[in-house]
């Protein structure tokens, strides 16, 4: 199941909202120094959703930091929830279990030219998550 990433877009956009286009680029640049060429698109992509007007909903943005098994490190999953149920969201797929039983975990897709959009994301999720 997927869930597009404008259903999150409120919370994002009440998070970018705290900060400024220096602090976003700083953080950019401070993970990823070989996206210099690619600023300007992430600058625009900020600008386009700090415009966005809010919209209220119950899907919210949930950050875990997950253990991969097979890496043997943690990584930072980031995904969206509304309190619905793996069991309520497809019946003939989940029972009334522990899977079935737990909140659905939509995931949220890579947009824009390059990821631009993802990658801003996850930058914000990791480094602003308060």
């Amino acid at each position: 199941l997927k869930c597009s990433i404008f259903k999150l877009l409120p919370q994002l956009i009440e998070k970018l909202r705290k900060y400024n286009w220096n602090d976003v680029h700083s953080i950019v640049m401070q993970l990823y120094p070989d996206q210099e060429k690619n600023i300007e698109g992430y600058k625009q992509v900020f600008e386009e959703l700090y415009a966005i007007k809010s919209v209220e909903t119950k899907m919210r943005i949930v950050i875990e930091d997950v253990f991969d098994e097979y890496d043997k490190e943690y990584y930072t999953y980031v995904s969206g929830k509304d309190g619905s149920l793996n069991k309520e969201s497809d019946p003939g797929r989940f029972k009334d279990d522990e899977i079935g039983n737990q909140e659905v975990s939509y995931a949220i897709a890579q947009i824009g030219r390059n990821g631009s959009l993802w990658i801003l994301i996850m930058n914000l999720c990791q480094n602003i998550r308060n």
